[in-house]
C-alpha cells in the first residue's frame, strides 16, 4: 500500500522529515528536501484529459461557427436575421422578464420569417 503525502487541504507531508509543508512549496522549510511532485492520476487524470479534449473540440467548433457566421451574413436572409436579432436584443433590454437573449432569439425568428414569407 502506497501512502500519499497529500491530504485534502492546502498542505502535504515532507517525504523526508514528515513535517507539514504548503502544497505549493518546492522545498521543505524544515529539512530543505525537495517537495514531492504533484501528479494527477487515476480518475482525476482521466477528467483532466477529457477536459483538454473538450476544450480542443470547443475551439474547433468556435472556429467553424465563426466561418459559418461570416458566410451566412453575406446572404440576404443572414443579414435580415442578424439585424432583427440585434434589434430584438436592444428592445428587450429594459424588459426584465424577457432579457436580451430571448429578445435576440425572437428578433432572429422574425427576421427569418420576413425573408421566407
Amino acid at each position: 500500500m502506497t501512502i500519499s503525502p497529500y491530504n485534502q487541504g492546502n498542505e502535504m507531508n515532507c517525504l523526508k522529515c514528515n513535517e507539514r509543508i504548503a502544497f505549493k512549496a518546492k522545498f521543505c522549510g524544515h529539512c530543505g528536501a525537495a517537495a514531492p511532485e504533484r501528479e494527477v492520476s487515476g480518475r482525476a487524470g482521466e477528467a483532466k484529459e477529457y477536459a483538454k479534449d473538450v476544450l480542443s473540440e470547443g475551439k474547433i467548433a468556435a472556429r467553424e461557427a465563426a466561418q459559418l457566421a461570416k458566410t451566412g451574413l453575406k446572404t440576404d436572409v443572414g443579414k435580415s436575421v442578424a439585424a432583427c436579432a440585434a434589434l430584438g436584443a436592444v428592445i428587450a433590454v429594459p424588459i426584465p422578464f424577457v432579457g436580451p437573449l430571448l429578445g435576440a432569439a425572437v428578433g432572429a425568428g422574425i427576421g427569418l420569417v420576413r425573408k421566407i414569407v
